[in-house]
């Protein structure tokens, strides 16, 4: 699996990756690092305020740790922001395969986190997007980014069910 290691290395992979023939999907992985999440984590772990403040990237470090397990070699994967992650699954086979690697992605990010000898449940949004012909890397990640926030505004989180079938 390719990793980019700044955001100027992703995006010339991800113009790369588009400009290809085979189908490609761009998919957004957030962890909702919030209030809801310090409150769940100081109650499970009963910790020191210094390794509470720890938690979010041992949290997001474990995210990536299943990112990359569930990833194949020639998929790129590359951390955005703090706690965001942006996947291009390349060579997808058809829209079943897409379906099936969507949600076993979304089953897998799901599951407690263990930390400390604790189990965390994390919040964590996923959005996807498949290219367009002929779509500029902008609109691609706008879009994918668009069905994050979709699953947002129905104020839950989205369930690994409901990833959408393309």
């Amino acid at each position: 699996m390719e990793h980019a290691n700044s955001s100027t290395a992703f995006y010339e992979e991800l113009t790369k990756a588009i400009s290809e023939p085979e189908p490609m999907c761009l998919v957004i992985v957030r962890v909702a690092i919030d209030e809801n999440f310090h409150n769940t984590a100081e109650v499970a772990m009963g910790a020191s305020q210094q390794a509470i403040e720890q938690l979010p990237e041992q949290i997001v470090h474990s995210v990536h740790q299943r990112l990359v397990k569930n990833l194949r070699q020639y998929d790129l994967l590359s951390r955005v922001e703090l706690e965001a992650f942006v996947v291009v699954m390349k060579t997808l086979a058809d829209e079943k395969d897409l379906s099936g690697r969507l949600h076993n992605m979304g089953k897998m990010l799901r599951k407690p986190y263990s930390i400390n000898n604790n189990q965390i449940m994390v919040r964590i949004e996923i959005g996807s997007a498949v290219r367009q012909v002929g779509e500029k890397p902008s609109s691609l990640l706008r879009r994918a980014d668009q069905d994050m926030n979709d699953g947002e505004l129905a104020s839950k989180p989205m369930s690994v069910d409901a990833l959408p079938a393309y």
